[in-house]
Order: structure tokens, then C-alpha cells, then sequence
């Protein structure tokens, strides 16, 4: 037999259970942060793989899995090796936390078969000089939007025979940007040094027609070193 003591003390025990039950703060997800790098030069690659910036807000992250998109075996670990060939990857990572949440992050990575060359006084991209650039609508619609082409020549004046990387930019006569591509001017070919090379290639998918670009602006932003 129930007394009132015994009924206000149940009704009591009830209320808090269900006010606990409505205050408790859900799991937040975890965040998959990581970042890549490079470990050598050649036709075989070793990239590092670097986990250490993911984090739970709420909690920990318990396991950390590795998929590196080239039908391999999945690593394990906050940071881990993998060997590539030449190609476009997309490796991803997944995070698990300690109530279950999952977060996956994806990076493309690009492996390339040349030497690298980083900037040095030796060669920077500042050592290929442009000249006699100019441009013209190109009369036509590409599939991809229209088109200016672009032409002139472009200068190795450093002791290193090697590859640039140009950036183009075209822009209308408000100053706006409409237009921005880069490319490589020999193709997968080194400039020899105190060479030059024609530049003929096109900035394409403008967000204007061709006839409103007025200036265009060519500048070297990397250099490689072609393996033959």
C-alpha cells in the first residue's frame, strides 16, 4: 500500500528522470582533417599521410581508417605511408568516435612522373620572361564557353634546362576578372636554357563574350624539370 510520502517521492523520481532525459546533449559528429605530403622524387612515390588535426568536439576519436583509392589494403593510425605511381588519387579518411559518429574527409593527389625543381636562386619561375604577348577572340564557341586565344613567347633565361607552368588572366574593360587558365607551353617538354618557346593556347569557358575581354595578363608560376 502506497502512502502519500511514498507517491510524491516516486512522482519526484520520474520528473528528474525525464528532465535528465530531455537535457542530455546529443554526440557530435567528429571532423576528419588531414594533409599530405611528398617524401621523395621519381616515377615511384612515397606520400606521408597526417591525421593529427582531426578532433572531437564532445569526446575522442578512436580509430582512424585510411582508403588511398588505388585498390589497396586500408591503414589504420593518426598518420601513415603509402606508395603511388603516376596519376590522379583520391585518397579519404574516415574518424570514429567514441559513441559511434563517423566523419570521412577526401583530398585529390597528384603524381606526376618529373623532378621537381623548387624555387631557388638558381631557378625560380621569375627566370622566364614573356614577350610579345597578344590575343584575339577566337570566333567561335567551344564546348566548354567561349574562348580568346593567346600567343607570344616565353623565354627560359636560367642556367637549368627545364619546364613553366603559365598562368593566364583575362579581363574586360571594367577591370573584372573573365577568364583564367593555366597550361604548360612545351607540353610535357623541357625549354633549354637561354631558349625561348611560342606560346599558342586559349583561355576558354569565359563568363563573357570573347569581344568584352580587353587585357590579358600571362605570368610563370611553377617550374618542373621533365624526365626524358
Amino acid at each position: 500500500m502506497f502512502t502519500r510520502g511514498s507517491v510524491a517521492g516516486f512522482l519526484i523520481s520520474v520528473l528528474l528522470l525525464l528532465m535528465t532525459a530531455c537535457t542530455e546533449t546529443p554526440n557530435q559528429v567528429p571532423h576528419a582533417v588531414f594533409s599530405w605530403e611528398p617524401l621523395n622524387e621519381g616515377s615511384v612515390v612515397e606520400v606521408e599521410f597526417d591525421a593529427s588535426s582531426s578532433y572531437d568536439p564532445d569526446g575522442q576519436i578512436i580509430t582512424y581508417k585510411w582508403d588511398f583509392d588505388d585498390r589497396s589494403t586500408a591503414a589504420y593510425g593518426v598518420a601513415t605511408t603509402h606508395m603511388y605511381h603516376p596519376g590522379t588519387y583520391h585518397p579519404s579518411l574516415t574518424v570514429r568516435d567514441d559513441d559511434g559518429a563517423a566523419d570521412t574527409a577526401t583530398k585529390t593527389v597528384q603524381i606526376e612522373d618529373f623532378v621537381y625543381i623548387p624555387p631557388t636562386p638558381s631557378v625560380r619561375p621569375e627566370d622566364f620572361v614573356l614577350s610579345g604577348v597578344w590575343f584575339t577572340p577566337a570566333g567561335h564557341v567551344f564546348l566548354f564557353g567561349e574562348c580568346v586565344d593567346i600567343y607570344g613567347t616565353v623565354s627560359n633565361t636560367s642556367p637549368v634546362t627545364c619546364g613553366v607552368e603559365l598562368e593566364a588572366s583575362a579581363y574586360d574593360a571594367t577591370g573584372l576578372l573573365v577568364g583564367r587558365v593555366t597550361f604548360w607551353p612545351a607540353s610535357t617538354n623541357n625549354i633549354p636554357a637561354g631558349a625561348s618557346h611560342p606560346i599558342d593556347y586559349f583561355i576558354y569557358d569565359l563568363t563573357v563574350p570573347s569581344e568584352y575581354v580587353v587585357s590579358v595578363y600571362i605570368r610563370p608560376i611553377r617550374v618542373k624539370q621533365w624526365q626524358p
